[in-house]
């Protein structure tokens, strides 16, 4: 049974919007928030949203405190000195499609495992628990907002739509599994942060799930099912390194993602 949405919320109220800071690059991470925050607010219903010291990125005020927030692109794989130089490819592509305005334009990623894409996620994750040291006993909670951007393998298990050759169902469904199982093993040792969030922008809103150690989820965001972890803990390792391709189209009024 599909979930109803309700009137879009009113994020402009939130101080990141009303009094934005001077600084391109903050500027550009209340944007990429948008998405996932039109969705949050209507779960949840924030008293406020600013911007923390970098680190943390963001503060969400909630009835039960301050919660310290953290934003990041989620990286395919480990990268060496001069990170994910593909990104500088595809915005060059958006920009071409802009001033051609074809019908469909395809940009190919490069191909990565599973296997990769898992190590990156534990690299950003590890990084950014050592960063939060010196300022996560300042907040009542500490979450991770991980952006499955265009060209992340992250966004298969968010997005139920999936283009799958006949007689492979079963094939794709492990797959997804176990991305999912050991997305949700590795955020088990997530401290100091209480939640992880993944998500991938979509037309309006965001698509999400919520990671947390010990299964918690008291705002009772969207979670992986519970048959999915137990099918994803059984699949064989093998899956890890099977090497799935990504592709970001772009239509003149629209945007999908597979």
């Amino acid at each position: 049974m599909g979930t109803t949405m309700n009137a879009t919320p009113d994020i402009s109220r939130f101080s990141i919007y009303r009094n934005p800071l001077p600084v391109p690059k903050r500027q550009a991470e209340s944007r990429d928030l948008m998405p996932l925050l039109l969705r949050l607010d209507e779960l949840i219903k924030f008293a406020d949203v600013t911007f923390g010291q970098d680190p943390p990125d963001f503060v969400f005020h909630h009835q039960s405190g301050r919660i310290g927030v953290e934003l990041t692109d989620l990286n395919p794989k480990v990268f060496e000195e001069g990170g994910h130089q593909e990104r500088a490819g595809f915005k060059s592509f958006e920009a071409g499609v802009a001033q051609t305005s074809p019908a469909q334009a395809e940009f190919p990623w490069s191909k990565v495992s599973m296997r990769e894409s898992l190590e990156a996620l534990k690299a950003q994750l590890e990084a950014k628990r050592k960063k939060a040291q010196p300022w996560f006993a300042n907040f009542n909670e500490r979450w991770i907002l991980m952006h499955a951007a265009s060209g992340s393998p992250f966004g298969k298990i968010l997005n139920g739509k999936h283009e799958i050759t006949p007689g492979m169902e079963n094939e794709v469904d492990d797959e997804l599994a176990k991305m999912t199982h050991a997305v949700y093993s590795i955020c088990q040792e997530a401290h100091p942060f209480n939640h992880i969030i993944l998500f991938r922008k979509s037309e309006h809103y965001a698509e999400m799930l919520m990671f947390s150690a010990g299964h918690l989820n008291p705002y009772k965001l969207p979670v992986p099912r519970g048959e999915i972890l137990s099918r994803g803990a059984k699949v064989s390792d093998s899956f890890l390194d099977w090497k799935s391709t990504v592709e970001t189209v772009i239509e003149t009024k629209s945007f999908s993602f597979r």
